[in-house]
């Protein structure tokens, strides 16, 4: 279970994800009894959730934020790597998402590049065998309209401000609900935000 998001402006793509994971199975200990946030991690009789990974895989000036079923996520992005030698960035990407979503896995991804046509953010879900084009999106284990509210929310950052500084605003947004709400147990989503942002200088 997981938070990330992604959208576009004139300038930059960004992407943010959240760093809790879910552990189903047997108990196992919390390394700290609360994220770097302060959130009480959760420990249940099957479930574990505890800050503990990164979900932006990144190659040169291109990113992808994963959520769902994530033991295929490396794997798919070695595969995304191996096929950016020889073909365009969206199409190494819909051709590794159709090869690694074989089985029952439930794997959702926001894609995120620049290229000369300028900054692209694309969705891929369990049911799709192409990414689609989009300005503000997430994915991971919210309600409808709570995704409704961060897609309207997401592109409403400073036009004045740097790229930089609008990433930065928009994940300590992102980060808020987690510190006062405490989302580990409901949700599954917290520990601290992690982000980056892509334009025409590259990725940051």
């Amino acid at each position: 279970m997981t938070l990330c998001a992604g959208w576009v402006d004139s300038e930059a793509v960004y992407l943010a994800a959240d760093s809790a994971v879910s552990r189903l199975g047997n108990p196992r200990i919390l390394r700290h009894d609360y994220s770097s946030f302060g959130e009480m991690q959760y420990q249940g009789s099957v479930r574990t959730v505890e800050e503990s990974a990164l979900k932006i895989l990144r190659h040169q000036n291109v990113a992808a934020a994963f959520s769902g079923d994530v033991s295929g996520m490396n794997d798919l992005f070695t595969n995304f790597i191996q096929g950016s030698h020889f073909m365009l960035t969206r199409e190494a990407f819909d051709a590794a998402w159709v090869s690694s979503q074989g089985g029952e896995k439930k794997l959702w991804a926001l894609l995120g590049y620049h290229d000369q046509a300028g900054p692209h953010l694309f969705k891929y879900d369990p049911t799709t065998v192409s990414g689609e084009e989009t300005r503000s999106d997430c994915i991971g284990y919210l309600n409808e309209d709570d995704k409704q509210f961060l897609r309207e929310m997401l592109p409403q950052t400073l036009k004045q401000t740097s790229v930089r500084d609008r990433l930065v605003s928009t994940a300590c947004r992102i980060q808020r609900p987690g510190m006062f709400l405490n989302l580990m147990e409901s949700h599954g989503i917290g520990g601290h935000i992690a982000g980056c942002s892509i334009d025409k200088d590259g990725l940051r």
